[in-house]
């Protein structure tokens, strides 16, 4: 009867032996975290799981509109950005001419000041 016991013990051992089991739920494994330097949404995989990869090899196609939104954006920006500095060179321009008219050696009259404007 112990016989029977031992051998059902070790047939049971060499059955279980072959699962994990954890109450903590942590394994160890190698990790290797991959992140991306651009967002954007995956069109198509080029690549298989460990495929072995080589210097050039294309990998993936990303959506070009998420990119194309931020071009566009950058450029509106700049576009405004050139915009309120060419608005804001005749205030400079007009802004020396005030300072020159009054400031405290007057200028003849229909002679031209340094600034573009008559004194």
């Amino acid at each position: 009867m112990l016989a029977v016991v031992a051998l059902g013990a070790l047939l049971y051992w060499l059955h279980a032996r072959q699962f994990e089991e954890t109450d903590d739920a942590q394994i160890d494994a190698n990790l290797s975290p991959i992140g991306t330097r651009v967002d954007g949404t995956i069109l198509k995989v080029y690549v298989d799981n460990n495929q072995v990869v080589h210097v050039g090899d294309p990998l993936v196609d990303l959506d070009p509109s998420d990119n194309k939104v931020r071009l566009d954006q950058a450029q509106a920006q700049l576009g405004q950005a050139q915009s309120g500095l060419l608005e804001e060179r005749p205030s400079v321009r007009s802004l020396k001419c005030k300072t020159r008219r009054t400031s405290s050696l007057p200028t003849p009259s229909g002679v031209r000041s340094g600034c573009g404007c008559r004194g």
